[in-house]
């Protein structure tokens, strides 16, 4: 009898290490939260001011952060202290994520 274990599809994270101590273990997206991430990629800067650009980064930057199994919560003092190369970098490597999962059906 065969069967489709889906446990492996639920462990697999995107990790983000703050330091040697600190490793935190992002959850893959949700079908919310892919919408959102690629409503901001298609974002081209003419079609929105910079301020709006920075308040979309901070608040998805929270959205992937707090979407982590180590059940952490990251307020909204703790992304505005983030350097803004470091919100992209979370962004854009969860990003990659996403699209490798959706590449790979494995």
């Amino acid at each position: 009898m065969s069967m489709l274990d889906l446990s492996m599809f639920n462990e697999e994270t995107y990790d983000i290490k703050f330091s040697e101590d600190d490793i935190l273990h992002v959850k893959k997206p949700s079908e919310d939260i892919a919408i959102k991430i690629l409503a901001h990629v298609n974002i081209k800067m003419d079609e929105i001011n910079p301020e709006q650009m920075l308040k979309v980064t901070r608040e998805l930057t929270k959205v992937v952060l707090n979407h982590n199994k180590d059940t952490r919560v990251f307020n909204d003092n703790f992304i505005k202290k983030l350097p803004l190369d470091i919100q992209m970098a979370i962004l854009k490597g969860y990003t990659q994520f996403m699209i490798g999962l959706e590449q790979n059906p494995n």
